[in-house]
């Protein structure tokens, strides 16, 4: 995803409070950061302590002391469990894993209106709901692999996915390790064989391994992004 403008602030549901009230499921979400343009900055957590806090503050409009913000470069990533107030300030390209799930609560829109001189809709009580107060930090156990002069490590293994990067450099022979394997090139050149047939690999590709392919090898010099379904 490329990103122009700040995104609107937002929170996304657990699965329960999905499945109750929007018939869906969570969502989770992991992201490396890529290009970054100098200041951008991600809205990450709040300042409340209490619901109670929480509310007045959302009620007072006080953005700039309720909203976190942190300075953000390329090559970093961060896991955004459900119930995290987040969003973007400024340009960025990122790799993003997530829930399969399109439940969204928007808490706050920078006052911005369309054509029409209309404001997206917020989800002022849903955000309430099930916002995460006070805010969490996770801890990430990232570990790193060594297969010959290639690598691969690991970001994060959660319940709901998995998501590792492949360091390509010569070869690199892997296993199917979930139901299905989704990857995508975010460095370099190379190729995937799979069956003894090869395909092409460059910035941008993105490809899916189902389930029945339970070995596959990678060559060339390529930094990818892999997920996995969560065990």
């Amino acid at each position: 995803n490329e990103i122009q403008e700040p995104c609107s602030v937002q929170v996304h549901p657990d699965d329960a409070y999905a499945r109750k009230h929007e018939n869906d499921y969570g969502k989770a979400e992991f992201c490396l950061w890529l290009d970054v343009e100098e200041g951008t900055k991600i809205i990450r957590g709040h300042s409340a302590k209490t619901k109670e806090e929480f509310r007045k503050a959302i009620e007072e409009k006080a953005w700039d002391t309720l909203f976190v913000r942190k300075p953000v470069h390329a090559n970093e990533f961060v896991y955004t469990p459900t119930g995290t107030i987040h969003g973007i300030e400024g340009k960025l390209m990122m790799a993003e894993v997530q829930q399969s799930s399109d439940v969204t609560y928007r808490i706050y829109d920078y006052d911005r209106k369309d054509d029409q001189g209309n404001t997206r809709e917020l989800h002022i009580q849903q955000s309430i709901d099930v916002t995460t107060v006070p805010a969490i930090s996770p801890e990430l156990e990232v570990s790193e692999s060594k297969k010959g002069k290639s690598s691969v490590v690991t970001y994060l293994k959660t319940d709901f996915f998995n998501v590792y990067e492949w360091d390509v450099v010569g070869e690199l022979s892997l296993k199917k390790t979930g139901d299905y394997t989704l990857v995508t090139v975010i460095e370099g050149y190379g190729n995937l064989i799979v069956n003894d047939q090869s395909y092409e690999m460059k910035p941008g590709t993105s490809c899916i391994l189902p389930a029945q392919i339970t070995e596959w090898k990678v060559e060339g010099e390529m930094k990818i992004i892999a997920s996995t379904p969560g065990e």
